[in-house]
């Protein structure tokens, strides 16, 4: 598959190694949809690649909540084609090792909800796309 147009999704996609991610692919010809659950830092790193040359938007997604995924990759291929490629890179601890002892349960869903279920629900929606 030739990267030039094709479409990527990179969760986690607003700061740090996702946006480093979506950067490197729109380099390549690549057009990113930067996903992040904080929907802003998504929507100014897109904005930094698109002012760079590439194809970029930034978009809210809550990785964990099976309903802002689907939405969110509902509305990605109906305004900008299927998508090709996924880079599954939003994740988080929520807690430094030592907190581990006083951590709750509620907090260690969530870790788990976003870390695991983030990534299998982006790549199923990815697969039913």
């Amino acid at each position: 598959m030739s990267e030039e147009g094709a479409l990527a999704v990179i969760t986690g996609g607003g700061q740090g190694l996702g946006r480093e991610y979506a950067r490197t692919l729109s380099q390549r010809g690549w057009r990113v949809i930067l996903a992040d659950v904080a929907g802003e830092l998504a929507i100014t790193a897109a904005k930094s690649i698109t002012e760079d040359g590439g194809v970029a938007y930034g978009v809210h997604i809550d990785v964990s909540d099976p309903e802002s995924v689907a939405q969110t990759f509902n509305v990605v291929t109906e305004e900008h084609g299927p998508v090709t490629g996924l880079v599954n890179n939003a994740g988080g601890a929520f807690i430094t090792p030592s907190d581990i002892e006083d951590m709750e349960y509620d907090d260690f869903t969530r870790v788990i909800g976003v870390n695991a279920g983030g990534t299998w629900l982006c790549t199923q929606a990815v697969a039913r796309s």
